[in-house]
């Protein structure tokens, strides 16, 4: 579930991942790997009705195997049965340090931040430098409003991922939330002209521009963010972030159009 903090296009990657995934499943049909990647695929797509059924074919040829993916496609709907799904998926690969700092980030999007502070620091005593773990740790930490704490963990974060624009922008978003609205400004300037060279998503601007209270450019780039197909869009429906937007009627439009009202 890297694809969030990689800086491609989203619709030229989700395209060669869908094809390299439909030849997987011409050439294996019964591989539970192709039909679950073909299931990710098509959540990244919003076709939702279509990723369930292949999350259907996954459990019928190896139950096992789909719990991680399963549980990152439950968090739209229901974050609590995620948990459960990912916590099963740690209990089968206990050594693997993406899937524990998942356990974090699922508890995040369930909003239960005490248990994902706890989670993502155990994964940081076995590998201070586990970037994933830090920017999570992070998003929890804005959250409790720990916004000193926070900016910390973005930066070493940034300085351990080569200065990724998604990570950047949450280190804007954070600069905004805890009053320090000029520097958030600077990394919104930092963000438009890394986009002249890379891809940057238009959701994490958004972000920003949501802390800093600037409803209308936040929607503005939410528009962008669906009209490019942004992945980060997947989870709109549940983004702490974005709750001051909740009650807005262009929010419950978003989420109509990407399926997930």
């Amino acid at each position: 579930m890297g694809i969030w903090y990689i800086p491609l296009d989203p619709k030229e990657a989700v395209a060669k991942a869908k094809t390299a995934a439909s030849r997987a499943m011409e050439i294996d049909d019964t591989s539970a790997e192709a039909h679950e990647a073909m299931a990710g695929i098509l959540g990244y797509e919003w076709d939702w009705s279509g990723s369930r059924k292949e999350w259907e074919r996954v459990f019928e040829k190896n139950p096992d195997f789909s719990t991680y993916g399963y549980a990152f496609t439950l968090r739209q709907y229901s974050p609590d049965e995620a948990v459960n799904w990912i916590k099963r998926a740690q209990e089968l690969d206990p050594l693997s340090l993406l899937i524990s700092a998942n356990v974090g980030q699922i508890l995040y999007y369930a909003r239960r931040y005490d248990e994902a502070m706890g989670q993502l620091k155990s994964v940081l005593e076995l590998d201070p430098n586990y970037a994933i773990a830090h920017i999570q740790l992070g998003q929890v930490y804005v959250q409790k409003r720990m916004y000193d704490v926070a900016i910390e963990e973005f930066q070493k974060s940034i300085a351990l991922s080569e200065q990724n624009p998604d990570i950047v922008a949450q280190l804007g978003h954070a600069y905004a939330l805890s009053g320090r609205r000029s520097e958030a400004r600077r990394v919104l300037a930092e963000l438009f002209k890394l986009s002249k060279r890379t891809y940057v998503s238009p959701y994490m601007i958004a972000c920003v521009y949501t802390g800093l209270e600037q409803q209308d450019r936040a929607f503005e780039m939410l528009e962008k963010a669906y009209q490019e197909r942004d992945s980060h869009l997947v989870d709109v429906s549940l983004d702490p972030r974005l709750d001051p937007l909740r009650s807005d009627p262009r929010y419950t439009d978003l989420l109509r159009r990407v399926g997930l009202s």
